[in-house]
């Protein structure tokens, strides 16, 4: 089950997040939350709602104490939803798209899908998730930009949680991407080390 949150009632602000089921994930301004709201919003909560994902069903849990979350225009504190049902958040609509998955092998994935399976593999304790990622998705292999955008974003989960990193792991792993790798890797730490400027 794949599920899309995306912006309904920002024109400039054309951002969306999406992820694949079983799954549990949390929506709010907080920068912890699951997917942060992309927008000021002063009416928002910190952890404003909840999405219980798991297929067939996906259950919307109100989780702020100050502010309600409506759908579909009434508020509520706990509601399965349904493929496009408009959630309020503060000032701020949000649409879900609700699809099935079952046919995602045979078609051509974006990248947002890729990454969203990836993250799902990540909650589901694999570690290695580019290799499975090819596997489900074998198109990719002759894609060196959209392997690099795998293989980086396995790199990033693994940071991200303080995993050891081994030295060249990837280049072992990767071979054939070898001077790519150098080149991403020296640009993440040229990045990393330089001081943000405000």
């Amino acid at each position: 089950m794949r599920i899309t949150l995306r912006l309904a009632n920002t024109p400039n602000v054309s951002e969306s997040f999406t992820v694949l089921g079983p799954r549990t994930i949390t929506v709010g301004r907080d920068h912890y939350a699951d997917w942060k709201v992309p927008i000021h919003d002063p009416y928002v909560s910190r952890h404003h709602f909840q999405l219980n994902v798991t297929p067939p069903t996906v259950q919307l849990q109100h989780l702020g104490q100050r502010n309600p979350t409506l759908v579909n225009k009434r508020i509520t504190s706990k509601i399965d939803l349904k493929d496009g049902d408009e959630i309020r958040v503060g000032l701020t609509l949000i649409q879900i798209r609700i699809e099935s998955t079952e046919s995602l092998a045979d078609e051509e994935p974006t990248m947002e899908l890729v990454l969203a399976w990836q993250e799902q593999q990540w909650h589901t304790g694999m570690r290695q998730i580019v290799e499975a990622t090819l596997k489900r998705w074998p198109m990719l292999i002759n894609d060196q930009e959209r392997m690099m955008d795998v293989i980086y974003h396995e790199f990033m989960l693994r940071r991200r949680n303080n995993d050891r990193i081994l030295p060249n792991e990837y280049e072992t792993r990767f071979p054939q991407l070898v001077d790519l790798l150098r080149d991403q890797f020296f640009c993440h730490e040229l990045f990393a080390e330089t001081p943000h400027v405000v």
